[in-house]
């Protein structure tokens, strides 16, 4: 397993709580591994979230937690970074950019919202630390709007971008993915027509 997302690299501790208590004291933190064999318990913090641990294990004897918070429902797949105060879901069904953000929107949130560099830098890891991600464009929530302007979804002018060198490249693609060609930087595409996964965010009610 790559350790480029390693903050603890087994760590020796008392208790499997003991190990989700230092993950929850290090803001980074989304996800732990409890290791215990033959009475030597130890944790392995990390900065992702597995969407699937096969292959991940630091070892035989290795169990998996992530942390989340109420307001982020993980039972429907959804990820916590609490540094970023980001609750996002990718959302492996292939859809339409249109189809993609109606979905969330039957959900509560709405397609991801990239507002900064730190949020981009996050999912570009994300994105890239899985098989079954890292060859797919994403939708996010940012298309142009009539007056030629690129706005989130809720109308919000983007005040901040990542586009990939010579994009965007063309007055028909309204619609941006994260182009995993372009290591993951931002290309515009078209709204319809095209399916693709794409992510989803929930924000905090407080």
């Amino acid at each position: 397993m790559s350790k480029t997302f390693v903050i603890d690299d087994l760590h020796p501790v008392t208790s499997l709580a003991a190990c989700a208590v230092r993950c929850a004291s290090q803001l980074e933190c989304g996800s732990f591994f409890f290791v215990e064999i033959e009475n030597q318990r130890s944790c392995q913090t990390h900065s992702l979230v597995f969407t699937s641990t096969e292959g991940a294990e630091v070892s035989p004897g290795s169990r998996y937690y992530q942390l989340f918070e109420d307001w982020c429902p993980q039972k429907k797949g959804y990820i916590l970074n609490r540094k970023l105060s980001l609750c996002y879901h990718f959302v492996t069904s292939e859809q339409t950019w249109i189809s993609a953000m109606t979905a969330c929107e039957k959900e509560g949130g709405h397609l991801l919202w990239l507002t900064s560099q730190e949020v981009v830098d996050h999912l570009k890891d994300f994105l890239s630390s899985s098989p079954d991600r890292r060859r797919r464009h994403v939708s996010v929530g940012i298309h142009m709007t009539t007056s030629q302007d690129w706005t989130f979804t809720d109308g919000r002018q983007i005040t901040f971008t990542d586009w990939a060198e010579g994009e965007p490249s063309s007055r028909s693609e309204n619609c941006v993915v994260m182009a995993w060609f372009y290591s993951f930087r931002w290309n515009d595409a078209p709204c319809f027509g095209y399916t693709r996964p794409s992510l989803c965010q929930i924000d905090s009610v407080a």
